[in-house]
């Protein structure tokens, strides 16, 4: 019952959110949604196939377009290259829910990349590093946006954002309504020390990147005393 009010709560924000905003909606792909069966990821630091950025983002769709689960891991490395539009990752239009980590390495300047509906990585496989377990791993992503606006939760693990100078909106986002156990965001090598985004539009006053559409949604600081996680009733907007 509480994945399910979390669900329409989540979906109820969003349309909220892009009603508000003039931002362009991303594209949802071409495939059928595949609700019912977990696809198949990678071990922690096994990347997409491809030579090419062109032939990474083929293996992206083929593999994973419509698919709402994935068991494992997902880590993404591109070359450098022409900027890519959020419809280049549409094949993720509806990933909610990741068992192991997720990795962003190598991604060309000016890009946005946009996974609208993943709301929670779970940290069951992680990256190791000297600072403790890393389930969110971003790097090589210079002057771009990334986006992942329903993410409320990673289970297990710290976010890690390495060499994103110009990609800073993540520094608006409040990463203790997001992180468990007491992990912690490390940007100490991200070349970002301010917060790139206007979030004055967002009820939560947090985004990932300007507008309306990318604003964060908070279910953990928001609670009243006593809970884990809740969501905002549509009723009267209590928690």
């Amino acid at each position: 019952m509480g994945e399910l009010l979390a669900a329409r709560w989540l979906l109820s924000a969003s349309l909220t959110f892009a009603l508000l905003s003039g931002s362009r909606a991303l594209t949802p792909p071409n495939c059928p949604v595949i609700k019912d069966t977990p696809c198949l990821g990678d071990s922690t630091n096994v990347f997409i196939k491809g030579t090419t950025t062109a032939e990474v983002l083929g293996q992206l769709y083929s593999r994973f377009c419509g698919c709402t689960y994935i068991t494992g891991s997902l880590s993404i490395q591109l070359s450098l290259g022409t900027a890519l539009t959020e419809d280049s990752f549409n094949s993720l239009y509806y990933l909610k829910e990741i068992s192991g980590s997720l990795q962003f390495n190598t991604i060309p300047s000016m890009s946005t990349i946009t996974l609208p509906n993943l709301r929670i990585i779970r940290g069951q496989d992680t990256f190791a590093s000297s600072g403790g377990p890393v389930s969110l791993l971003v790097q090589s992503f210079t002057n771009g946006f990334l986006n992942l606006p329903s993410l409320t939760e990673i289970s297990n693990g710290r976010a890690v954002f390495v060499s994103t100078s110009g990609t800073c909106g993540f520094l608006n986002v409040l990463w203790t309504d997001i992180l468990s156990n007491g992990f912690l965001l490390d940007y100490s090598n991200s070349g970002c020390s301010v917060p790139s985004a206007d979030c004055s539009s967002c009820p939560s006053g947090h985004c990932w990147s300007s507008g309306s559409l990318y604003c964060q949604i908070l279910t953990k600081t928001v609670c009243p005393q006593g809970c884990g996680r809740c969501f905002r009733s549509s009723g009267d907007g209590s928690y």
